[in-house]
């Protein structure tokens, strides 16, 4: 069954239309860009997003390019690249992986019947989509660096307390954990 969504996919792929600004930019196919828009917007009138197209590729021509070593050697780079690397571990390194991948097996051994295990995990989605419709307005009035650091403090503070109601065998503080995810790492680092 989970293959399923691979399958269509995989038929539905060469139904798809080319990237008009892959067409227009990188392969100077203008024509066949003008036809993959015409398809996309179901619209005649694509001239004005065609030079839209072009401004972004004079744009693009007019910055100067950057090797890997330049960018790990520039002073003014090298800190927005070092957060950026560390809030995409801090994600990785949270645990939240763990907590998905063995969740229904943590629900269940924690008491919980197999039923049940399964409608705990699905809360669980239920709340990740709930704290990133709270985490959105808060990250505009809190800020991002308050925001994950509360978000991190309290995943500390909820993975002992995971820890604990896993040995007690009393299953409630796997849902906390998820909210203070959506709250830090699992939100602001895709949003500009």
């Amino acid at each position: 069954l989970a293959i399923c969504p691979a399958i269509l996919q995989l038929l539905l792929l060469p139904a798809c239309p080319e990237s008009p600004r892959y067409l227009l930019i990188t392969r100077q196919w203008e024509e066949e860009a003008r036809r993959a828009l015409r398809r996309l917007r179901a619209s005649n009138q694509v001239e004005e997003d065609i030079e839209e197209m072009r401004a972004e590729e004079r744009a693009q021509q007019a910055e100067a390019s950057i090797s890997m070593w330049e960018l790990l050697c520039s002073p003014t780079l090298r800190a927005p690249l070092l957060i950026g690397v560390v809030m995409q571990l801090s994600q990785q390194l949270s645990g939240i992986n763990a907590v998905f991948y063995y969740s229904t097996s943590l629900f269940t051994s924690s008491g919980l019947t197999d039923e049940s295990a399964k409608f705990a995990t699905m809360g669980i989605g239920a709340i990740m989509v709930g704290m990133t419709l709270v985490s959105l307005p808060l990250m505009d009035r809190t800020g991002r660096r308050t925001l994950h650091l509360y978000g991190l403090g309290g995943m500390f503070i909820f993975s002992i307390f995971i820890t604990i109601s896993f040995l007690i065998k009393v299953c409630l503080i796997n849902q906390y954990f998820i909210g203070m995810l959506k709250n830090s790492v699992g939100l602001h680092k895709w949003i500009k």
